[in-house]
Order: C-alpha cells, then structure tokens, then sequence
C-alpha cells in the first residue's frame, strides 16, 4: 500500500534542494514568482532586471547610500549631499578633480577602499549603480560613460551621468524641485499664484515695473488732469495763457512782473535792502531822529553830541576819559565795591570798619612777646618737658614741691624721694626695691630678670589654636586672631601632618603662606597653594 504525504503535513523550511529531483521534467510557474539572484556563471538562471540592463548595455552593481556632489577627500566618515556617511556603507564617487580616482568606495574611519564589485583594474564602461539617499541625488541612477577599454578603475578617468530616476528633473532658474513636483519661484510682490495660476499680483505693478519706452494712454489713469490756480489741463493738453489765482503764491521775481505796483498795493513797509538806489529825505514821513537831546536828520552828523546821559545805563568804565575826583563820588565806598574788604591774622579775620576786643589770636609762630605782658600764672600742665636747673632763679623750697617730704629726703644729700609708690628705698644710700620672684639683682650689682620669672601672666601675648572645617573649594582661612611681629613662625596641621610654612605663592595643598594682617578685620590669614577637600580638618597653633 503506498503512502501518502499532503503538503500540510510537512513542515515550513524541511525540504531541502538536495531533496527535490528537478533534472527533468517541466515545471509550470505560470501563476507564481520565481526570484533568483543576480547570476553570475553561464549556467545560472538570469532575472529580468539583470536582463533588461544587459539589453540596455548595463553592468547593474549593487546600489550605494549615496553619491559625490563635490571633490572629496577619500578617508574617514563624513556628510556627503546632506547625509552621514558611516563606515563600509557603499559611496559613489563621481566629482574627484582627479577623475581617475572615480568609482564605487566603501567608507573607512581611515583611507577608503574601492568595492569588490568594481575594483581597481576592471573595465567599468557600463556600469549602472542606484543611489539611495540624498538632498539632491536620491532615488536616481548613475552610468558610467567612459568608453570600453578606456574605462579602467584606478587608471582611466570615470565620468559618471545620471541615467535614470526622480533626479533626471533639475530645477533651472526661476524654478524649485521637491522630489518630482516642480514649482515656480515667484518675489511675491509683482507675481504671484492664483487659482488658475502665476498673475500680475495686486499692486505689484511699479513705475520701476513700466520701460520708459511703453506708453500708457490717459484712458488707463484714474487721474488725467491737474488743476492749479483755478486752471485745469489734461494731461498731454496745453494752455497758453492760463489764468492762475495768485493769491497763496510765493517767490515770484520781480523782474517778471508787467506794468507798476502802487502805493495801495504794498504791504508794509520796504526794507533798505529792497531799494534800488537812494530814497531823498522828502520822500519819508520821518527823516530825522532824536536821542538824548540831540536830534539828527537822516544823513548828517555831529561828532560832540552833547547827549543827556542821566538816564543811562551799562555805560563800560573802560570807556571812560578822564579820573573821577573824591568830590564827584556819592557817599562812602561799601566794602562790598572792593576786591579785598577784609584782613586775616592769627585765625581772626575782622571786615574794614569791624573790631573784636578779645581776638582769640593763634600764637603759635609769634616771637619776641614780652613776659612782662603775660596776665595770670602759667600751669605745670603748660610747661613743656622739663624745667633746666639753670632756668631756676634760686632755690625751690621744699614746700613748693608737691610730692617731698621731711621723712624721704636721702640723708646728706639734696635728691628728695616720693614718699611711696616709687620702687626706689633709702638705705643708707638709694637702692631698688625689687620683689625677688621676677626682678633681682645679681651678684655683680645689676638689675635683672630672675631666671623662669616671666610668666604667662607677665607677657601680653599667648598662645592660640584655631580649628577649620575646609569646604572643598576655600584656600584662605582667616585666623581668629593678629600674629605679633616678630611671631610669624606658626603650625599648621592637614589631617595630623604638619604643613610646610613658605613665605610666599605656596605650590600645593601641603603648603601654606601667612599674611600677618591680610585677613577680615586685619586678622591674620593662611593661604594654601590649594583648597583642601571637604573631608579635612585643619589645625593652627600660634603665638598672638
């Protein structure tokens, strides 16, 4: 009994070629596709797109994601017709300045390569290859044009021209293309887009727009005459003698006026400019004038006028001849008329004719003043320094000292001791009181410091510690107080670790500088050659 497959029972993709006996036999695939790939060897099926180029001359390659528009240079990536070329997509060179350097690359981070389909050293006369992607050159073919035998790759030079495709179409002038729509450029202002196509736009018609040899018929104008001054004419027409209303114009030469102007027809009166030669007194109604008392007829002079100046003003002294005498002046001069009225001396100042019966005079620069002069007694706090022994005038009794007593004068001696307070006893002699602790004299009779008798207590600085919390970013770190002079010498201390103390532009973390007064306030001031991280602490120990 034979056995039966159905087609449903056997799984997708189980049956191999190695399985099928197609060496005889017709098959009928007159309602299918049969797809092949592009062939290669004399025995393999052909498609019709390989046939069709093979009819039409064409070597088809297989298709590059886009084409040159400009020279290149043939290394690394980069954005070709608007498109970012990667490496190994498929490039077609066609505008290199060396045309031999034209044909199918595959793009490198480094130097192209020529592709295995055309390499270097074939015959690419009829090569055919599809771009895909481009803002000029998308969807279009391209043919190799160079003739067989002289259209070898790499030696030859390659001339490419587009064959096929949306690119066939190229916008010329006045023109735009957007894939396969065409469209007219227009200004928008003299042309524009109707329903029914390109017009004249509204308005768009200038006097620029017009030739200066077309002409336009008055018919055409919305306006075709003037009027002025009462008179019209069309344009193109004439009027000889028109009849213009005159009444607002302006400018018009005298020399053109006809016939005499009377006097009734003047307005105003005629300025001297306006004359034509001289007017005689008897023509005006006033040819005289008067001033001061003087009066002149037009034309005459008088070199002394006696004029009546009373009522005068802004007369220049400089103008004057002659001095004014003390009898012709009115009064008293105010000290306000003189350039100086007053006088400055010793820090009084008294205007002319004032006075000041106790002027608080400064003296201090004044000499020669007679102590016969002085009025009242001069204090112990007036004296400056001391008073010499040769300045006395005899002896100073000992109740004209205010702090000497019988008790305290050194015996056979005329030195007087300060009852108390002064550190100096008498002993058969002065000696110096010291307390033994700090102060004492040594063996050889002099005054000094007992040794580990300074205390703390007994200087006026001490020593200090300040503690930082650095924030990562700060270098300088005002200390809390002033370091002496002479007290620059300090630790400073990262983490534990002592810094190097330089005396200026420190290089690093691990240095520091002081600026003994650079800080807020005249407070001292650290400063590292960096800022210490966040997570450390710093330490100061000093002398202030």
């Amino acid at each position: 009994m034979a056995i039966q497959i159905r087609s449903n029972q056997i799984a997708d993709a189980q049956v191999g070629a190695a399985k099928l006996d197609l060496s005889s036999g017709t098959f009928n695939f007159a309602s299918a596709t049969v797809q092949v790939a592009t062939p290669s060897a004399d025995a393999q099926v052909a498609n019709k797109g390989y046939v069709d180029s093979v009819a039409q001359g064409l070597d088809v390659k297989d298709s590059c994601k886009v084409a040159t528009t400009a020279n290149i240079t043939l290394s690394g990536t980069q954005t070709i017709d608007g498109i970012a070329v990667a490496a190994d997509d498929r490039v077609l060179v066609k505008n290199q300045s060396t045309a031999s350097e034209n044909g199918l690359y595959l793009c490198k981070a480094g130097a192209w390569s020529r592709t295995d389909d055309l390499a270097a050293g074939v015959d690419a006369a009829g090569v055919f290859v599809f771009i895909e992607q481009g803002s000029t050159q998308a969807d279009a073919g391209f043919v190799c044009t160079s003739d067989k035998g002289a259209a070898v790759v790499g030696t030859n030079p390659l001339a490419f021209t587009q064959f096929s495709g949306a690119g066939s179409v190229e916008a010329g002038n006045g023109l735009s293309r957007s894939g396969s729509t065409l469209s007219v450029n227009l200004d928008g202002s003299t042309l524009a887009v109707s329903g029914s196509g390109v017009k004249v736009a509204d308005g768009g018609i200038s006097d620029a727009q017009i030739s200066n040899s077309a002409a336009i018929a008055v018919s055409k104008l919305a306006a075709s005459s003037v009027t002025l001054g009462g008179v019209t004419v069309s344009l193109g027409g004439s009027d000889a003698t028109p009849a213009f209303n005159l009444q607002d114009s302006t400018g018009y030469p005298t020399s053109s006026l006809t016939g005499s102007i009377s006097n009734s027809q003047l307005s105003g009166s005629i300025s001297e400019d306006k004359l034509a030669g001289s007017i005689s007194n008897g023509k005006l109604a006033n040819s005289s004038i008067s001033i001061g008392g003087v009066t002149l007829a037009l034309g005459s002079s008088d070199a002394t006028p006696a004029l009546d100046l009373a009522d005068a003003t802004n007369y220049p002294a400089s103008s004057l001849v002659g001095q004014i005498s003390n009898s012709q002046l009115s009064g008293s001069i105010a000290n306000s008329k003189l350039a100086n009225s007053s006088i400055s001396i010793g820090g009084v100042t008294l205007a002319l004719g004032g006075s000041d019966a106790t002027p608080a005079l400064d003296l201090a620069d004044a000499t020669n003043y007679p102590t016969s002069s002085l009025v009242g007694q001069i204090t112990n706090s007036q004296l400056s320094g001391s008073i010499s022994a040769d300045k006395l005038a005899g002896s100073i009794p000992d109740s004209a000292l205010l702090n000497i007593s019988a008790a305290n004068k050194v015996q056979g001696s005329a030195v007087q001791l300060k009852a108390s307070g002064s550190g100096i006893a008498n002993d058969s002699g002065l000696k110096i009181n010291t307390d033994g602790s700090t102060v004492q004299v040594n063996g050889s009779g002099t005054l000094e410091v007992k040794d580990n008798g300074v205390t703390a207590a007994k200087v006026s600085f001490a020593p200090q510690i300040d503690f930082f919390s650095p924030n990562g970013s700060t270098q300088n770190f005002d200390l809390g107080n002033t370091i002496p002079s002479g007290f620059e010498g300090m630790m400073v201390f990262r983490n534990g670790v002592a810094l190097k103390q330089v005396a200026s532009s420190p290089a690093d973390v691990d240095e520091f500088a002081l600026n003994r007064t650079g800080g807020s306030g005249g407070v001292s001031r650290i400063e590292l050659g960096a800022s210490p991280a966040s997570s450390d602490t710093l330490n100061c120990f000093y002398i202030s």
